[in-house]
């Protein structure tokens, strides 16, 4: 009883082969386009998140270039403090080397 049992067996294994391999085979279906990404979301929660983002993208973006601005005059307003040392230090040099 049990060879036929494992004929039966071997027989519905080889038609579900049989079956399945044109179903397998079959290129799948064409995904729908997807609408390009929006800055708009139904969700308002997501939607004040997004603008709250933006909005300190922006910011920092002034913030960085007003400290670039900022660090450019303090290293030429501390160039021009150092020529000016560096002239008072020769003038008073020069005065004491000429009082020798």
């Amino acid at each position: 009883m049990k060879v036929p049992a494992i004929k039966l067996s071997a027989l519905v294994f080889a038609v579900g082969l049989l079956v399945a391999g044109p179903v397998m085979a079959q290129p799948s279906a064409v995904a729908p386009e997807q609408s390009p990404a929006t800055t708009t979301h139904n969700d308002p929660i997501v939607q004040k998140r997004m603008e709250v983002r933006a909005a300190n993208q922006t910011h920092r973006a002034n913030r960085a270039e007003a400290r670039s601005v900022q660090r450019a005059e303090v290293r030429e307003s501390r160039a021009e403090r150092n020529q000016s040392v560096q002239e008072a230090r020769g003038r008073a040099t020069e005065a004491i080397n000429s009082v020798n």
